[in-house]
């Protein structure tokens, strides 16, 4: 149980080494419309890392408490534990685009974490999706909105 839950939020904070390195990181070229190439950036301004790191953590926190939410509303025993190992997860798949909006491979690495820590895989997955969906319900509205302000 622990030496798992070490490894995985060992794994899980590696993938966000990127945030943590001053010298050279490896960004996808999206201005370029150029998904193939590889830009290496250099972090000139490292006054901003503790900032963004700071960011990126409370990020972590506010969608562990996401999880623990969705699950309890779902009538799951979950801890807030488990649900950080999860956002390391879905944190982890933002590094692996290869279908749009990551579907599918947020939830499977969730379900692979899930498994690697012996929570319940189903739960987990179950988790992952109520939380797209209230993305979903969320973000369409507003881009809607959006969408009709900028057009008028």
């Amino acid at each position: 149980g622990t030496t798992m839950f070490l490894l995985l939020l060992s794994i899980s904070i590696l993938s966000l080494s990127p945030l943590f390195s001053f010298s050279r990181v490896i960004l996808p070229a999206f201005l370029e419309n150029k998904m193939q190439d590889l830009t290496f950036v250099r972090l000139v301004n490292k006054s901003v890392m503790l900032p963004a790191s700071l960011a990126v953590l409370l990020g972590f926190l506010l969608v562990s408490l996401r999880y623990l939410l969705i699950g309890k509303s779902l009538k799951y025993d979950v801890n807030l534990h488990t649900c950080f190992i999860l956002a390391c997860a879905s944190g982890l798949s933002l590094l692996l685009r290869v279908t749009p909006a990551g579907l599918g491979i947020r939830e499977g690495l969730t379900a692979l974490f899930a498994y690697g820590i012996h929570f319940d895989v189903t739960v987990s997955v179950l988790v992952v999706i109520v939380d797209r969906i209230i993305s979903l319900l969320i973000i369409i509205p507003t881009g809607l909105m959006g969408w009709h302000k900028l057009k008028s």
